[in-house]
C-alpha cells in the first residue's frame, strides 16, 4: 500500500520518527531506477496487476504486484539485460503467468522513476520480518504522457505474506504520524497526473450510437473512431515493437473499407470510391509483413504437427522467415514514411472533419433504420450463399462466404449499441464460430501454398538441406489435411449458424417487420415530428 507524505515533509524528522517507531529498523539507503511496465493495451492493468523493474547496479529485479493492495504476486531477479517479452523471462511461475496475460505483446515503460530509497524492516518480537517499508524520493517521467519530470516523496508499506494483520497495525501508526493512505492505486493516480488514463485502449468496437441520428453523421463517427485506432498503432507498427500493433492497424483499415462499402450511399459516390481505393492500398502494403508475422507466431504450432524426428529440422525455415519479415518490415516502414502516405492521412482527416462530403440518398436516414436494413440484407445473403455450397462446390465458394461473413460481422459490431446487448452478442458469437471454420479452411490452404513457395525460394538461395525440405513437405501435407477437416466440419457449423432459432433472432432484431413496428412506436414519428 502507498501513502502520501505529510503536507510539510521534513525528511530528517520523518526518518527520526520511523527509526524510533517500535519494531521498525532502517536496513539500507540506496539509489535505484524503477520502471512500471505494461503492454500497449494495458493487459496487466486490466488483469488487476502491475509490473515493476527495479534496477540497482547490474541487478534487475522484477516485481509483480496486485493493483489494489500492492501484494506481491511473483518476482524474479536477473543479472543481465532486461527482457521485453514474457517469453524472454527464465522459466518460472511468474513467466508462465505473464505469458498467459501478455501473450505476444511487448512490455513497455509507462512510468520511469529515479529513486533514492530508505528501506525499513518491520520486525516482531522474535525478530521475524513482517513488512518492508520504503520511503522514496522519486523523480518521475512518463513516456506516454506530458513532457517534464515530477518530484515527490512516497512511502510504500509491503506486507510479508501471512503477516497482513501486523501490517495493518503499522499502517495505523503511519497515519498517526501524518501519512495518508492513497485510495486510488499509485500507478493509476500517477499516470493521470501526466494526462494518461490507464486501461482505456481497446481495439474492440463499442461505439455508443443514437438510433435517431442521421446515417452520414453516424458513419463519420465510426470512421473517426477507426482512424484514431490506426493513428494510435502507427508508431508501434513502424518500429515493429510487437506484431499486435500491425494487427490492430490492419483491422482498423479493413473495418474502414467495410464501413465505406457496406454503409451504403451516405456520402457522395466519388468521395466514397476515393477513400475505398486509398484504404485498399494500405491493405496491400501492410499484408506481406502481417503474413510473415503470422507464420512466425504459428511456428511452434507448425513444429508440433511434425513427427518427433523432424521437429528440429525447421531451423532454417525459421531463419528464412525471420529474415524475410525484417525485409518486408523495412519496406512497410518506408511506405509509411512516404509523402503519399502522409498526404493520404492529411486528406482523410480533412474529409472526416468536413461538412461537405457529398450526399448519398441515405445520408439523412436514421441510422437505426439503415443499420437494420444492411444487417438483414447481408444476413440473407450469407444464408443464400451458404445453402448453395455442397460437397462438390469449389474452394472459392467458401472463400466468398467467408468474405460475406466478415462484412456481416463488421456491420453488427459497428451498430451493436443500437440493439439489446445480450441478444446481439449471442448472434455475433454464433457468426464467429462459422467464421473460424471458414478462416481455418482458407488459412490452411494459403499456408500450405506458402510453404511450397518458401521451399523453392530457400533452395534458390542455398538455405536448408534435404531434411529441412522433407520436414516442410510433411508440414504442407498436414496443413492440407487441416483444410480437409475444416471442409468436412463446414456443414455442421453452417447448420448451427442457420438454425431456425438463429434466423428468428436475426428477424426479430433486424427484419422488415421489426423495423416497421419500431418506426410506428418511435416518439419522433408521432405528432407530425420528423427526425432532426
Amino acid at each position: 500500500m502507498y501513502f502520501y507524505g505529510p503536507e510539510k515533509f521534513d525528511l530528517a524528522a520523518i526518518r527520526s520518527m520511523l527509526e524510533k517507531t517500535n519494531g521498525l529498523s532502517l536496513v539500507g539507503e540506496i539509489s535505484l531506477h524503477q520502471e512500471f511496465l505494461d503492454t500497449f493495451d494495458w493487459r496487466l492493468f486490466n488483469a488487476q496487476g502491475y509490473l515493476i523493474r527495479e534496477q540497482h547496479g547490474q541487478e534487475n529485479r522484477f516485481l509483480w504486484r496486485h493493483l489494489m493492495d500492492d501484494s506481491l504476486q511473483g518476482s524474479v531477479t536477473l543479472h543481465r539485460a532486461s527482457p521485453v517479452f514474457a517469453a524472454d523471462f527464465p522459466a518460472s511461475p511468474i513467466q508462465k503467468r505473464l505469458e498467459k496475460i501478455t501473450s505476444m505483446r511487448r512490455l513497455l515503460s509507462v512510468l520511469r522513476l529515479k529513486t533514492h530509497r530508505l528501506e525499513f524492516h518491520a520486525l516482531d518480537r522474535e525478530q521475524k520480518k513482517t513488512a518492508t517499508l520504503c520511503l522514496d524520493r522519486n523523480d518521475i517521467s512518463c513516456p506516454k504522457g506530458n513532457a517534464g519530470t515530477e518530484t515527490e516523496w512516497s512511502l510504500q508499506l509491503l506486507p510479508v505474506r501471512g503477516y497482513e494483520k501486523e501490517c495493518t497495525k503499522i499502517a495505523r501508526k503511519l497515519e498517526q504520524m501524518g501519512f495518508r493512505r492513497r485510495k486510488t492505486p499509485y500507478i493509476h493516480e500517477t499516470l493521470e497526473r501526466f494526462g494518461v488514463t490507464p486501461g482505456v485502449y481497446s481495439s474492440k468496437l463499442n461505439i455508443k450510437l443514437a438510433g435517431e441520428a442521421a446515417a452520414a453523421k453516424t458513419t463519420t463517427k465510426i470512421l473517426k473512431t477507426l482512424f484514431a485506432t490506426m493513428q494510435e498503432n502507427e508508431a508501434g507498427t513502424i518500429a515493429d515493437l510487437d506484431s499486435e500493433f500491425l494487427h490492430d492497424y490492419r483491422v482498423a483499415v479493413r473495418r474502414t473499407r467495410s464501413a465505406l462499402s457496406q454503409i451504403k450511399e451516405v456520402y457522395g459516390e466519388a468521395e466514397t470510391n476515393k477513400w475505398k481505393d486509398a484504404f485498399a492500398w494500405l491493405g496491400q502494403i501492410t499484408g506481406p509483413t502481417r503474413d510473415l508475422d503470422v507464420y512466425l507466431l504459428k511456428f511452434e504450432d507448425y513444429r508440433a504437427l511434425l513427427p518427433e524426428e523432424y521437429r528440429n529440422s525447421l531451423g532454417d525455415l525459421k531463419k528464412f522467415l525471420t529474415r524475410k519479415q525484417v525485409t518486408e518490415q523495412k519496406k512497410l516502414a518506408r511506405a509509411l514514411g512516404t509523402v503519399k502516405y502522409k498526404d493520404l492521412l492529411g486528406g482523410y482527416q480533412a474529409f472526416l472533419d468536413s461538412d461537405d462530403k457529398g450526399k448519398g440518398k441515405n445520408a439523412g436516414q436514421p441510422i437505426s433504420e439503415l443499420a437494420s436494413q444492411r444487417i438483414w440484407k447481408t444476413f440473407r445473403r450469407i444464408v443464400q450463399e451458404g445453402k448453395a455450397i455442397t460437397d462438390e462446390s469449389p474452394a472459392e465458394d467458401l472463400h466468398e462466404l467467408r468474405k460475406t461473413g466478415k462484412k456481416l460481422r463488421y456491420l453488427m459490431e459497428f451498430f451493436q449499441s443500437l440493439y439489446p446487448a445480450a441478444e446481439i452478442k449471442k448472434l455475433i458469437s454464433g457468426l464467429k464460430l462459422l467464421q473460424e471454420n471458414l478462416g481455418d479452411f482458407q488459412d490452411y490452404e494459403v499456408q500450405a501454398q506458402s510453404i511450397a513457395g518458401f521451399s523453392e525460394e530457400m533452395q534458390e538461395n542455398n538455405l536448408g538441406d534435404a531434411q529441412t525440405f522433407m520436414a516442410m513437405g510433411i508440414l504442407a501435407s498436414h496443413l492440407l489435411e487441416g483444410q480437409a477437416t475444416a471442409r468436412r466440419d463446414f456443414s455442421a457449423r453452417f447448420k448451427a449458424f442457420d438454425s431456425p432459432e438463429a434466423e428468428l433472432a436475426f428477424k426479430q432484431l433486424f427484419g422488415p417487420e421489426n423495423r416497421k413496428s419500431r418506426k410506428k412506436s418511435s416518439p419522433k414519428s408521432s405528432k407530425g415530428k420528423s427526425p432532426s
